[in-house]
C-alpha cells in the first residue's frame, strides 16, 4: 500500500459573487477570501474502495461520486473544525484527495485540481474554496470564477493572527447569491489590500445575508465568526496561510 501525506489550508470567504454557467469547470465565484491555519492534514492510500474519514470517523460524502473518477484512494483527515460550518473543509477535502491521486496514481495535475472543483460545484458546497486552497498565501483575490487551472487569481500576503467561533453548521445554498454590493467591495478592499480591510468589507457583506453586524474588526460567514480583534475563550486561534495545497 502506498502512502503520501497531503497538506490543506482552511480558507474562509469573506466577499462571493457566485458565477453559474451550463461548464462546472467554468463555473464558481470573484471573491475574496483568508487561507488559514492549522491546516487540514489528510493520509491518501492506495486502497481497492475509495474512502474519507475525518478525524476518525467515516463519512458518506457525496463528493466521492466524482472523486474516485481519479483512482481510488482511502482517505484519513485530521482537522481542528469539522465539516458545515464555513472554513471550507469539503473543498479542502476534495483537492487532498485529487493531490493524493496526483503522488500515487499520477493523475495529471490539471485533471486532478479540475476535478476537486467539479466536486464542489456539482455538490453546492463551494464555488472558490478548492481555488482558493490550492493557490493560498494570505488574501486570495479570485478574479474570474472556475477552477484554479483557470481563473485569473491574485494573492496578498498578509501577516496576523485570527480567531474563529463554530456556531453551526449551515447548508452553502443559503448563501450562494449574486449580490451586486459584492463587486464593489472588492473594489474597496483593492484600494487598501490590508488585512484590516478584508475584514471592514467581509463585515458589511455578512449583512446582506441578514447576519448579526458585530463591533470591531469581525464578521459572520455561514455558520461561523471570524475576529481580527482578541481571542476570547474557547475560540480557535489561527495563523494566516502562506502557502496554498501540497504533498510533503
Amino acid at each position: 500500500m502506498t502512502c503520501v501525506e497531503v497538506v490543506v489550508p482552511l480558507n474562509v470567504s469573506g466577499v462571493w459573487y457566485p458565477v453559474i454557467t451550463e461548464d462546472p469547470i467554468r463555473s464558481g465565484s470573484i471573491g475574496l477570501s483568508v487561507t488559514l491555519n492549522p491546516p487540514v492534514i489528510a493520509e491518501a492510500c492506495s486502497s481497492a474502495e475509495p474512502s474519507i474519514e475525518l478525524n476518525g470517523r467515516g463519512y458518506e460524502l457525496p463528493h466521492l461520486t466524482t472523486l474516485k473518477k481519479l483512482g481510488h484512494l482511502k482517505l484519513s483527515v485530521e482537522a481542528a473544525v469539522g465539516l458545515g460550518y464555513g472554513y471550507g473543509m469539503s473543498g479542502a477535502i476534495s483537492l487532498a484527495y485529487a493531490l493524493g491521486s496526483v503522488a500515487i496514481h499520477g493523475t495529471p495535475v490539471n485533471e486532478a485540481i479540475n476535478t476537486a472543483h467539479v466536486a464542489e460545484v456539482v455538490n453546492g458546497t463551494g464555488l472558490g474554496d478548492v481555488a482558493s486552497e490550492y493557490v493560498g498565501g494570505g488574501i486570495v483575490y479570485r478574479e474570474t470564477p472556475g477552477s484554479p487551472t483557470i481563473a485569473r487569481i491574485r494573492t496578498f500576503p498578509v501577516e496576523g493572527i485570527v480567531c474563529s467561533r463554530p456556531l453551526e453548521t449551515m447548508p452553502t445554498s443559503r448563501i450562494i447569491v449574486a449580490h451586486d454590493i459584492a463587486l464593489q467591495l472588492i473594489e474597496k478592499f483593492l484600494e487598501n489590500p490590508t488585512l484590516a480591510n478584508f475584514f471592514s468589507v467581509s463585515k458589511e457583506f455578512s449583512t446582506t445575508f441578514g447576519f448579526e453586524r458585530f463591533e470591531g474588526l469581525r464578521f459572520r460567514k455561514k455558520g461561523l465568526i471570524l475576529s481580527l480583534d482578541n481571542c476570547e475563550d474557547g475560540w480557535i486561534r489561527h495563523e494566516i496561510a502562506k502557502f496554498g495545497a501540497y504533498v510533503r
